[in-house]
């Protein structure tokens, strides 16, 4: 692991600062995830069987873009389950605001996941429903728009993902139309070694307030 003796992170450019106040993550929360590519949108918005939801926005930004509350009420790219608190700890990601998840985009009822070749071909798609994971559906198709009609519109990751493949996934734009690109392979260094740096510092921090007395009241 990257030694956490320098406070800076070169790729987020967040300053490790002790004693930083946090607000409690919660459902609404919007966050962004600044990569070595842009800054990433993503909310959380839901909370079921598997954990945690979180609605993640297309497009990568230059700077953080002021018309949150539009970008909210959007179609969202997916929906993927991750630990939206657990990454705010960690500082990779930055609250921007509380914003109520729109009633047009509900709990999904369908997740889907694939299956790709050595050589980096999706050959078949899985449907699955959510609450009753035992009833999946299988197709021989390689795009989401081969699919049944009323599936093609499906936006729920079945897949669970590590932070750094997540931090790839947010930094590369990767939507449902790129099905061979979820996987990051090779490149999935660059983005552990960011993990790893806030990891680091998160623990040190830890530690420090274990080792620090309490004041008496």
């Amino acid at each position: 692991m990257i030694s956490t003796k320098n406070k800076n992170d070169p790729i987020t450019g967040y300053e490790f600062e002790k004693g930083e106040g946090m607000k409690r993550a919660k459902i609404g929360d919007v966050f962004y995830v600044k990569g070595p590519n842009g800054y990433k949108l993503y909310q959380w918005a839901y909370t079921v069987r598997i954990g945690d939801l979180i609605r993640v926005f297309g497009g990568l930004y230059d700077t953080i873009p002021e018309n949150i509350e539009e970008i909210v009420t959007q179609p969202h790219d997916y929906v993927i389950a991750t630990e939206p608190k657990f990454l705010y700890r960690l500082k990779l990601a930055h609250l921007i605001g509380n914003y109520k998840v729109p009633e047009e985009y509900p709990e999904p009822e369908f997740d889907i996941s694939w299956v790709i070749t050595s050589t980096g071909k999706v050959f078949r798609i899985y449907v699955r429903q959510t609450k009753a994971p035992w009833d999946v559906r299988k197709f021989d198709v390689s795009r989401m728009d081969e699919l049944p009609i009323e599936y093609q519109n499906e936006k729920m990751i079945g897949d669970i993902v590590s932070l750094d493949w997540l931090l790839y996934l947010f930094d590369t734009d990767w939507n449902l139309k790129r099905l061979e690109k979820f996987y990051p392979f090779e490149k999935i260094h660059l983005y552990s070694d960011i993990y790893n740096r806030h990891y680091d510092q998160y623990t040190e921090e830890r530690l420090q307030k274990k080792q620090t007395p309490r004041r008496r009241q």
